[in-house]
């Protein structure tokens, strides 16, 4: 995660002030579950997956 989190912000430039945990369940809500793949996850998995990220 923090490979991630570094490539986030110096490759795409993003900038992780103002994000607030409270944003996150409906970024979740709004992820498109997409069927086949390696693992299908659920909202709960997306959920944590962003915690973890914060």
């Amino acid at each position: 995660m923090p490979k991630f989190v570094r490539f986030a912000k110096e490759v795409w430039g993003v900038n992780g002030d103002g994000k607030t945990e409270e944003m996150l369940d409906g970024i979740a809500d709004g992820t498109i579950i997409m069927e086949g793949g390696y693992k299908v996850l659920n909202h709960d998995e997306v959920l944590k997956i962003l915690k973890d990220s914060l």
